[in-house]
């Protein structure tokens, strides 16, 4: 059984381990969901305190899962323009050289990197070439011919997966996730059966927990009800709370999705 961009992301954590994560990466291809799932999981390795990035469990991994961490600084085009300008790379590299709120690092995410003009792409440029020491830079691209081969070639490339190529991972997390959203309990409970009978080895529920963390972060990130995203906060504690109980424990599958249905219908029974 697989996961989406699941090759990408043991390559991410084998680097990981070692220390020496590239200081400027850019993620291709897939679609935008694919990309923003590679740059996260990217951003939490990068940005993890724990002593396997990303542990999901440190404070760091939680507070990027809830969209607040202060040292993930994602980078929009400004709403009056139809690309990035080089007055906003110049703000990038300037800030760049200030040093981290909390983590070691800081991490700069565009995820439209191929909308930057040619004059911001030559500032960026610059920056890739003699980066501060504490910042590291995350473009996403969906065109990479937009892109100057002379940025391209300054950054460690990964392919993104598309939506079509879900794992069976994702797909479990997202039958949860969509039952939870609808607030239906016995949807919540046949998706953790499911999830039960698919008698996935431990490293494949640990993906499944991760994806679930994956999926409610990105639904806070677009801005929701107050009264949702109470009740979506509540959801990622309690999911990380089986993360953490898992692997602590070496919780199984039964045991493990049981435990997660009951504490999000519990939930869903409080809103």
């Amino acid at each position: 059984m697989n996961e989406r961009n699941g090759k990408q992301k043991r390559a991410i954590r084998a680097q990981a381990r070692t220390g020496k994560l590239s200081h400027a990466w850019l993620i291709l291809g897939g679609s935008p969901g694919g990309r923003e799932e590679l740059a996260g999981f990217l951003a939490a390795a990068l940005l993890c305190g724990g002593a396997e990035p990303p542990c999901g469990a440190c404070s760091h991994c939680v507070k990027l899962a809830k969209g607040i961490h202060p040292d993930l600084i994602r980078v929009e085009k400004l709403p009056d323009r139809a690309s990035y300008v080089v007055d906003q790379a110049r703000e990038l590299a300037r800030d760049a050289y200030i040093m981290p709120n909390e983590a070691a690092r800081k991490v700069y995410y565009i995820p439209a990197a191929d909308e930057m003009n040619v004059q911001a792409q030559n500032a960026m440029l610059k920056l890739l070439e003699e980066p501060p020491a504490r910042s590291v830079f995350i473009l996403a691209a969906e065109n990479a011919a937009a892109l100057l081969d002379t940025v391209r070639s300054r950054c460690t490339e990964l392919y993104a997966e598309g939506d079509e190529e879900l794992g069976d991972a994702d797909k479990y997390a997202l039958a949860l996730f969509d039952s939870f959203r609808r607030g239906a309990p016995a949807d919540v409970a046949l998706a953790a059966w499911q999830l039960e009978k698919a008698k996935l080895e431990r490293e494949e529920l640990d993906g499944v927990l991760e994806a679930l963390s994956v999926l409610i972060a990105q639904r806070l990130r677009e801005g929701v009800a107050p009264g949702e995203q109470k009740r979506l906060f509540a959801a990622l504690d309690e999911t990380k709370k089986q993360l953490q109980r898992r692997r602590s424990n070496n919780t199984g599958a039964g045991h493990m999705a049981g435990a997660l249905a009951v504490g999000l219908n519990r939930l869903l029974e409080q809103s």
